[in-house]
């Protein structure tokens, strides 16, 4: 597998994405004689490199040669085997193209005619106040090819990728009218300490309105999310847990005192929810990462959400994104709730445990460490980071980086397949 790198340059900024596409060969020699020792051959496909390159403005440069590239993976060059940059034009959409799913046994290399975004919408209210629903549905209206194929995933449902853009408009539209009347009896079960005992299920009042945003009567290839594989997610609500314990007073290093909400940015009810949200979209993007998995070439989850990610760790972005790269997805994020946290470095607080022991210092669940875990993920995947700012302006962003990309594709000089990332740095020689 590969680790994404980013290189920048003073004048251009580079998107990477790639994936190991690395395998047993199935040459082995047949049925060899006792006195002969077995013999193995290894084939080593052609890794795809989708690279984006971006002037000051965050329009493509389109006019760049082979020669003007160089990989390195692992800080070793890399031959350029292949390379093609193709900027896409409107056409007549294929209601095939989303059925060619990636075939493991082959390079997953060639230019694509069509864009795939999986819309993901996130927990909280994301109208107000960059007008984050707004934005995808003029993104989804004015800034897709006839071609490119779209889908919505929120809560627990997803519709099918479609390049029936009328039809993802429709659930765009019913999600505008209803998500903050749904989110609010969403909070009323996920906050306080209903949310910490009640468990994740959904009530089924709250999901009949969800499925009534999905399934209008246009709408047809709604399906129920399965819960993706997540290696970190035990782990993750324990962390979370562990610090409701402490806020709570309730545990054997209970905080006391009223200096958490400075020190967390965050009220009791306030961490609660934004601990169950995080879940619900971590959940979610581990999921759509799945769903995009099979699907032939580079394929787009935009997340939009409105408070960010509540990660406790480092490696909950740095694991996520490895997840993303081996699926060859770029997770693009759009920030939509609140105005820029002061530039002040905040205060260095910490909490006294009941015990009179060592303070407690919880980590930086800060709108600042939040939006900066979504750049991250961003940043690590290859993708576009819109935070503070009107939504519209994420999404054009995403939509004219995407308009044109360059595909390249090496046999990595180093064989041996231990299952261990790689990190793959591309330069501009210009």
């Amino acid at each position: 597998m590969f680790r994404r790198s980013l290189t920048r340059r003073s004048a251009v900024g580079l998107a990477v994405a790639a994936a190991l596409l690395m395998r047993p060969g199935a040459g082995a020699q047949s049925s060899p004689s006792p006195q002969t020792t077995p013999q193995f051959r290894v084939s080593t496909t052609l890794v795809p490199v989708d690279v984006r390159v971006l002037d000051r403005q965050g329009q493509p440069v389109a006019d760049l040669s082979e020669t003007d590239f160089t990989i390195l993976e692992d800080g070793r060059r890399q031959t350029v085997s292949f390379f093609t940059g193709r900027g896409l034009e409107p056409a007549e959409p294929n209601p095939n193209a989303i059925t060619l799913l990636r075939d493991p046994r082959n390079a997953d290399v060639g230019p694509q005619n069509h864009r795939v975004f999986l819309l993901m919408l996130g927990r909280g209210r994301l109208q107000p106040p960059a007008k984050g629903v707004d934005a995808m549905i003029e993104f989804v209206r004015d800034r897709l090819l006839p071609q490119d194929h779209v889908g919505i995933l929120a809560w627990n449902r997803a519709t099918d990728l479609t390049t029936d853009h009328a039809r993802v408009l429709a659930v765009l539209e019913r999600f505008k009218r209803e998500h903050e009347r749904i989110e609010g009896q969403m909070r009323q079960r996920f906050t306080g300490l209903t949310a910490v005992y009640g468990g994740s299920k959904i009530p089924e009042t709250v999901q009949a309105r969800i499925d009534a945003v999905f399934n209008g009567p246009e709408q047809a290839g709604t399906r129920a999310l399965p819960e993706a594989q997540n290696d970190n997610r035990e782990r993750l609500a324990g962390e979370h847990r562990r610090l409701i314990d402490q806020l709570m007073g309730s545990s054997a290093e209970a905080v006391t005192g009223a200096g958490e909400a400075d020190a967390f940015d965050l009220g009791f009810d306030d961490f609660v929810e934004a601990a169950a949200q995080t879940n619900q979209d971590i959940s979610n993007l581990y999921t759509g990462i799945e769903y995009l998995r099979h699907l032939s070439g580079e394929k787009h989850l935009v997340l939009v959400t409105e408070q960010g990610l509540q990660l406790p760790r480092m490696e909950d972005s740095t694991s996520l994104a490895a997840v993303a790269n081996d699926a060859r997805v770029v997770i693009d994020t759009i920030h939509t709730g609140g105005l820029p946290p002061s530039m002040a470095a905040p205060p260095n607080r910490s909490l006294q445990t009941s015990s009179g022991s060592a303070p407690f210092v919880p980590p930086a669940f800060s709108q600042r460490q939040r939006v900066a875990d979504l750049r991250t993920i961003s940043t690590l995947t290859g993708g576009i980071s819109s935070t503070f700012q009107y939504a519209s302006r994420g999404a054009r962003r995403i939509a004219d980086a995407t308009s044109f990309q360059y595909l390249l594709g090496y046999y990595p000089t180093n064989t041996f397949w231990n299952g261990r990332y790689r990190n793959i740095r591309v330069q501009v020689n210009r």
